[in-house]
């Protein structure tokens, strides 16, 4: 049973005040500038045709940009983790927008090429 004379901790307090929103937003984790950011937009080297099935529509849009070349744009505000997504569909990306996220693959580049 309990300790004698234990006490229960006060509730926590979250930021915010909303325990869900804090929750969700602590499992995503990745949104540098938080519900306010813009969508990231990333240009792939690859025709929309051929991605267009790997990317979930409501994640993300995919645009033809000519014939060999697509524009991923993140339907609200720009993560890392679909930066990361999207360099996953191994097609060579170049991130149009934010300045903000091509901060962040420079980053991310950086320390994957440190790594091997």
């Amino acid at each position: 049973g309990p300790c004698a004379g234990a006490r229960a901790a006060p509730p926590a307090r979250v930021p915010g005040g909303d325990p869900a929103a804090y929750v969700q937003d602590r499992l995503r984790g990745d949104r540098s500038g938080g519900a306010e950011a813009p969508p990231g937009r990333m240009r792939l080297a690859v025709g929309a045709e051929h991605v267009r099935n790997r990317i979930p529509a409501r994640y993300a849009t995919v645009e033809p940009d000519g014939e060999e070349h697509c524009i991923v744009t993140t339907r609200g505000p720009w993560s890392r983790s679909a930066l990361v997504w999207t360099a996953l569909l191994d097609h060579p990306l170049e991130v149009l927008d934010p300045p903000e996220l091509a901060d962040v693959a420079r980053t991310l580049s950086k320390r994957l090429s440190a790594a091997g």
